[in-house]
């Protein structure tokens, strides 16, 4: 064996994660307003990644909120500083007018655009292999998800995201103004019928940047970053386009299941209306995944399941459930979603087939 096939053979294992090497160092992004519901799921699973935390960071900026977000995101910084290479967080009043409902005014999005720019600048600027951008309302489940997307050495990847129905975190096809456009390539990744790493014209909500590569050096969120640019004042989109005009590929990984995000609010909803998505993901989860969504246990007092009562609907003299002995892992599903859903019910033996 020559020297430069031991040296080839060498990166291709460390290529793989094999032998004692460290993991890349990751900075991870996160930006919060009127998240209360979400964080302690969300931390939770932030914790129970598979990767070595003192090679993770995390920057957060926290706007002024008008639920309990900044109470929460204290508390956790209280518990997991220690743990983790280093957490910043910023907090501050938003300067685009706070508001109750959802609806991505230009001002609004002009002032997130900025704030990405920034959490990128920031991961370049503490050395990071990686920054890892994930929105509050993402669950990633999956305890593998960061190590896999790692392991694919692709410049931009995120995991596909399931979500209570066709919606997910990234686009297949855009229009020539450009907004979304669907096309056959979106249904077959969305449903991993075709599973893989696929090239697709933007993410959002979860994507990883491998800010090692050059190619980085030409991704921008600022509209005004990009000569020739007419779209719309978007972080995304503007994101993609940096990308496209730049052949850096933008991929999504579709192997395994690997988090939930809600369906974005339309214009006039409310920070009610995502709750009530949320209580209903919670349910959607247990169908696809084997364990039921759950808070961090020290921030269980935050979440409103606490506050249920029990209940049989006002009419039903009892609620049955007829269970197989043998089947204690759809009793504990069951029993999760009845909670969830403040019903009170009465537990059967079913008449087993076999």
């Amino acid at each position: 064996m020559g020297i430069w096939d031991g040296l080839h053979e060498l990166r291709d294992c460390k290529k793989q994660g094999f032998g004692s090497f460290k993991d890349p160092t990751v900075v991870v992004n996160v930006l919060i307003k009127d998240k209360a519901h979400f964080l302690p799921y969300f931390f939770h699973y932030l914790q129970k990644l598979d990767y070595d935390k003192s090679r993770m960071g995390i920057w957060m900026k926290v706007d002024k909120s008008n639920d309990n977000s900044e109470a929460i995101v204290k508390e956790w910084v209280d518990s997991a500083q220690k743990e983790y290479s280093f957490i910043d967080v910023v907090f501050g009043e938003a300067e685009h007018e706070s508001q109750k409902d959802v609806q991505w005014t230009e001002e609004r999005f002009n002032y997130f655009i900025k704030l990405r720019e920034e959490s990128l600048s920031i991961a370049k600027s503490r050395w990071a292999d990686y920054a890892f951008f994930v929105d509050a309302d993402v669950l990633l489940v999956n305890n593998q998800t960061l190590r896999e997307l790692v392991s694919q050495n692709k410049v931009v990847v995120a995991p596909k995201l399931d979500s209570l129905g066709m919606y997910s975190n990234y686009w297949s096809g855009m229009q020539s103004n450009y907004y979304y456009r669907r096309t056959d390539e979106y249904k077959p990744i969305l449903e991993r019928k075709n599973k893989g790493c696929h090239q697709v014209i933007l993410v959002n909500s979860c994507f990883l940047v491998d800010l090692t590569s050059r190619q980085t050096d030409y991704l921008t969120f600022t509209p005004k970053k990009l000569n020739g640019y007419t779209g719309p004042v978007d972080d995304m989109i503007t994101f993609a386009i940096s990308a496209f005009w730049n052949d850096v590929p933008i991929y999504v990984l579709n192997e395994n299941i690997y988090g939930f995000v809600p369906v974005p609010l339309d214009d006039g909803q409310s920070l009610e209306d995502e709750l009530m998505q949320l209580e209903a993901l919670k349910l959607e989860v247990t169908v696809e995944w084997p364990e039921p969504l759950e808070p961090l246990e020290s921030l269980k007092n935050y979440t409103e399941v606490q506050n249920k009562t029990s209940d049989k609907l006002g009419f039903f003299d009892e609620i049955f459930l007829i269970n197989l002995d043998r089947r204690p892992d759809r009793l504990k599903r069951m029993e999760y979603n009845m909670n969830q859903l403040g019903l009170n019910f009465t537990r059967v033996s079913a008449v087993d087939g076999k």
